[in-house]
């Protein structure tokens, strides 16, 4: 018997030197969750700083009569998709009309929220550049090209829209 004691207490003495299964899991644990993490960074680091989303439609009118109604804040109620969305919109303008430095801004409900815009270049008929700063429901600013070619008796109108991305949204 004490041979088997002996023996005994020998191999549960061998088992508690070999490393826990638990202190096992621990390790694998930390080296996994710096691995993911690191991965993370990584693809952090290599997205894009800005995004950019372009639309076109084609327009059966002339670049002139387009951009008439694009430069002048004044017309945007009249076509624009987002006024529809707040009748109740309160508006206010600045700047001289229909030029550089012209602005444009709302107060509306929850689904319009509120923010500004401001024309910052052009050439007549063919490109417009404004920026388009919203406040609320969230906080971005965006730049938003609008370019006019005519074709066939229409206008194609190109609106591409960028903006930076910020790693970390205030």
């Amino acid at each position: 018997m004490p041979y088997f004691r002996a023996s005994t207490s020998i191999l549960l003495i061998i088992k508690y030197l070999k490393p826990h299964r638990g202190a096992h899991s621990c390790l694998d644990f930390i080296i996994g969750s710096i691995i993911a993490i690191a991965a993370i960074l990584i693809y952090v680091a290599t997205r894009p700083n800005a995004f950019r989303i372009e639309r076109s439609t084609r327009i059966n009118a002339s670049p002139a009569a387009i951009y008439a109604q694009l430069n002048n804040f004044h017309t945007w109620e009249a076509w624009s998709p987002w006024e529809k969305l707040d009748p109740a919109v309160k508006r206010t303008y600045g700047g001289a009309d229909a030029d550089v430095g012209a602005k444009y801004a709302w107060v509306g409900n929850r689904e319009l929220g509120a923010g500004n815009m401001k024309i910052i270049t052009f050439t007549p008929n063919t490109w417009l550049i404004i920026t388009i700063e919203f406040l609320v429901p969230f906080k971005a600013v965006n730049t938003i090209e609008f370019t006019l070619t005519e074709k066939r008796n229409a206008t194609m109108c190109v609106k591409p829209c960028t903006s930076p991305v910020p790693l970390f949204q205030n």
